[in-house]
Protein backbone atom coordinates (compact mmCIF):
# COMPACT_ATOMS: atom_id res chain seq x y z
CA UNK A 1 0.00 0.00 0.00
CA UNK A 2 1.05 3.47 -0.92
CA UNK A 3 0.91 6.54 1.18
CA UNK A 4 -1.91 8.22 -0.54
CA UNK A 5 -4.05 5.25 -0.51
CA UNK A 6 -6.13 5.92 2.50
CA UNK A 7 -6.40 9.87 0.92
CA UNK A 8 -7.86 8.22 -2.27
CA UNK A 9 -10.56 5.72 0.07
CA UNK A 10 -11.12 8.22 2.08
CA UNK A 11 -12.23 10.70 -0.75
CA UNK A 12 -14.23 7.90 -2.61
CA UNK A 13 -15.82 7.14 1.13
CA UNK A 14 -16.84 11.20 1.42
CA UNK A 15 -17.89 11.25 -2.05
CA UNK A 16 -20.64 8.18 -1.62
CA UNK A 17 -21.45 9.72 1.88
CA UNK A 18 -22.19 12.99 0.50
CA UNK A 19 -24.45 11.11 -2.62
CA UNK A 20 -26.37 9.00 0.51
CA UNK A 21 -26.94 12.73 2.68
CA UNK A 22 -28.15 14.58 -0.95
CA UNK A 23 -30.77 11.52 -1.66
CA UNK A 24 -32.05 11.55 2.01
CA UNK A 25 -32.66 15.03 1.64
CA UNK A 26 -34.13 14.45 -1.54
CA UNK A 27 -36.26 12.02 -0.29
CA UNK A 28 -37.19 13.96 2.82
CA UNK A 29 -38.76 16.49 0.27
CA UNK A 30 -40.44 14.28 -1.62
CA UNK A 31 -42.20 12.57 1.34
CA UNK A 32 -43.28 16.05 2.57
CA UNK A 33 -44.74 16.97 -0.47
CA UNK A 34 -46.77 13.56 -1.03
CA UNK A 35 -47.91 14.40 2.82
CA UNK A 36 -48.77 18.02 2.08
CA UNK A 37 -50.32 16.87 -1.47
CA UNK A 38 -51.85 13.87 -1.29
CA UNK A 39 -52.15 13.15 2.80
CA UNK A 40 -49.31 10.37 2.52
CA UNK A 41 -49.28 9.23 5.60
CA UNK A 42 -52.92 8.52 6.35
CA UNK A 43 -53.38 6.46 2.84
CA UNK A 44 -53.12 2.98 3.30
CA UNK A 45 -49.80 0.98 1.83
CA UNK A 46 -51.86 0.24 -1.08
CA UNK A 47 -52.57 3.36 -1.69
CA UNK A 48 -49.28 4.86 -1.06
CA UNK A 49 -48.02 1.97 -3.63
CA UNK A 50 -50.44 3.10 -6.13
CA UNK A 51 -49.89 7.04 -5.94
CA UNK A 52 -47.70 8.17 -8.96
CA UNK A 53 -45.59 10.77 -7.53
CA UNK A 54 -44.54 8.44 -5.28
CA UNK A 55 -42.05 6.37 -7.74
CA UNK A 56 -39.49 8.42 -6.90
CA UNK A 57 -39.89 7.28 -3.38
CA UNK A 58 -39.28 3.84 -4.72
CA UNK A 59 -36.28 4.71 -6.62
CA UNK A 60 -34.89 6.72 -4.04
CA UNK A 61 -35.35 3.83 -1.00
CA UNK A 62 -33.51 1.24 -4.05
CA UNK A 63 -30.68 3.63 -4.62
CA UNK A 64 -29.77 4.60 -1.21
CA UNK A 65 -30.26 0.71 0.05
CA UNK A 66 -27.53 0.27 -2.78
CA UNK A 67 -25.45 3.37 -1.88
CA UNK A 68 -25.74 2.09 2.26
CA UNK A 69 -24.03 -1.27 1.28
CA UNK A 70 -21.61 0.69 -0.65
CA UNK A 71 -20.56 3.02 2.00
CA UNK A 72 -20.46 -0.29 4.31
CA UNK A 73 -17.77 -2.30 2.18
CA UNK A 74 -15.68 1.18 1.53
CA UNK A 75 -15.99 1.48 5.27
CA UNK A 76 -14.39 -1.90 6.65
CA UNK A 77 -11.30 -0.73 3.95
CA UNK A 78 -11.05 2.53 5.60
CA UNK A 79 -10.74 0.40 8.66
CA UNK A 80 -8.29 -1.94 7.69
CA UNK A 81 -5.60 1.05 5.81
CA UNK A 82 -2.75 2.42 7.72
CA UNK A 83 -2.67 6.32 7.56
CA UNK A 84 1.65 7.36 7.53
CA UNK A 85 1.17 10.72 6.53
CA UNK A 86 -0.60 13.84 8.21
CA UNK A 87 -3.22 14.03 5.27
CA UNK A 88 -4.03 10.47 5.14
CA UNK A 89 -4.84 10.89 8.69
CA UNK A 90 -6.88 14.31 8.20
CA UNK A 91 -8.61 11.96 5.39
CA UNK A 92 -9.07 9.39 8.04
CA UNK A 93 -10.31 12.09 10.54
CA UNK A 94 -12.78 13.48 7.90
CA UNK A 95 -14.36 9.97 8.04
CA UNK A 96 -14.95 9.47 11.32
CA UNK A 97 -15.98 13.78 11.72
CA UNK A 98 -19.01 12.25 8.49
CA UNK A 99 -19.86 9.35 10.91
CA UNK A 100 -19.95 11.35 14.31
CA UNK A 101 -23.77 13.01 13.56
CA UNK A 102 -23.55 17.01 15.22
CA UNK A 103 -26.90 16.87 15.76
CA UNK A 104 -26.77 13.34 18.02
CA UNK A 105 -23.78 13.97 19.16
CA UNK A 106 -22.35 17.60 19.37
CA UNK A 107 -19.56 17.11 21.61
CA UNK A 108 -17.86 13.87 20.09
CA UNK A 109 -18.84 15.81 16.39
CA UNK A 110 -16.69 18.85 17.71
CA UNK A 111 -13.66 17.14 19.24
CA UNK A 112 -13.09 15.49 15.88
CA UNK A 113 -13.17 18.78 14.22
CA UNK A 114 -10.96 20.69 16.75
CA UNK A 115 -8.55 17.12 16.78
CA UNK A 116 -8.30 17.66 13.23
CA UNK A 117 -7.65 21.94 13.42
CA UNK A 118 -4.76 20.99 16.27
CA UNK A 119 -3.23 18.20 14.00
CA UNK A 120 -2.94 20.62 11.37
CA UNK A 121 -1.83 23.29 12.86
CA UNK A 122 0.84 21.26 14.69
CA UNK A 123 1.64 20.01 11.17
CA UNK A 124 2.14 23.40 9.98
CA UNK A 125 4.33 24.72 12.97
CA UNK A 126 6.44 21.34 12.19
CA UNK A 127 6.89 22.21 8.71
CA UNK A 128 8.02 25.97 9.64
CA UNK A 129 10.55 24.41 12.10
CA UNK A 130 12.53 22.55 9.22
CA UNK A 131 12.16 25.17 7.01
Amino acid sequence: MNAIQPIIVCDQWLKLNARIQALTLRWAEVESSLARDYNWLSLSETAQENLGPAHELRDIDARLDELFKQREELSAVVLKLSATTYDAIYAKLSVLAALVDPEDHPAAHNLVISTVNELRALNASHRRRRA
